[in-house]
């Protein structure tokens, strides 16, 4: 790839300079703003009362153990609802990798979580 087609990210010590794609440039910048997002008050009180208004309990398997707050909407694509008390949904640890295997980012959505709930119903 020649340099033209690559973000020169700039050092500001004696090592040289690093270039990247643009693709490589906003994944990584969009790891540190997700990473700043999650570790603020805001977000582990919404995260807090998503589960408190759950009691506590993964909205797919019933369980009370390792639990998640998940976004119905993507967190990544939907930022304006990061923090929205009625896009999130408590799953367990377990639950909410298992929608993910299923449904990546692009495809998180209210009616494919439902489908997920429902799905998990029928094999109990």
């Amino acid at each position: 790839m020649s340099s033209d087609n690559k973000l020169n990210i700039l050092v500001e010590d004696d090592r040289p300079p690093i270039y990247v794609t643009q693709d490589e440039f906003e994944k990584y910048r969009d790891a540190i703003v997700v990473e700043d997002v999650r570790n603020t008050s805001a977000y582990r009180n919404w995260s807090r009362l998503v589960k408190e208004r759950s009691d506590y309990t993964c909205q797919c398997c019933e369980s009370k153990k390792d639990l998640n707050s998940h976004h119905a909407l993507s967190f990544k694509y939907y930022f304006e609802l990061r923090l929205d008390l009625k896009n999130g949904v408590c799953l367990c640890a377990t639950c909410h990798r298992n929608y993910h295997k299923e449904y990546n980012l692009k495809e998180c959505s209210p009616s494919n979580l439902i489908d997920f709930i429902n799905d998990y119903n029928k094999r109990k």
